[in-house]
């Protein structure tokens, strides 16, 4: 099971007036919306989000779970320099 978030990708959201979080807030200027900056309380509940589908994927039988951290998801979001200017832990 692959298990993602994609952060700042997250256009259906946007499209359906929802709000869009990125590890920081910026202006990314290939997207038609607005992206607002994770809080700590969301990286929080976002690290047991994934423990709780991680759980959900083992409970349901699959042999592992790999988290998609490439494409510009949210993960490679936080990797990155350019889209990571947070300064917190």
């Amino acid at each position: 099971m692959q298990i993602c978030h994609t952060g700042r990708e997250a256009n259906y959201r946007a499209m359906t007036g929802r709000p869009v979080y990125a590890p920081s807030k910026m202006d990314y200027p290939f997207l038609p919306y607005r992206v607002h900056e994770f809080t700590d309380e969301h990286i929080h509940q976002l690290i047991n989000d994934f423990a709780a589908a991680t759980k959900r994927a083992i409970d349901a039988g699959f042999d592992g779970v790999e988290i998609h951290g490439a494409n510009h998801y949210l993960l490679q979001q936080f990797f990155s320099a350019y889209s990571n200017h947070r300064i917190d832990h």
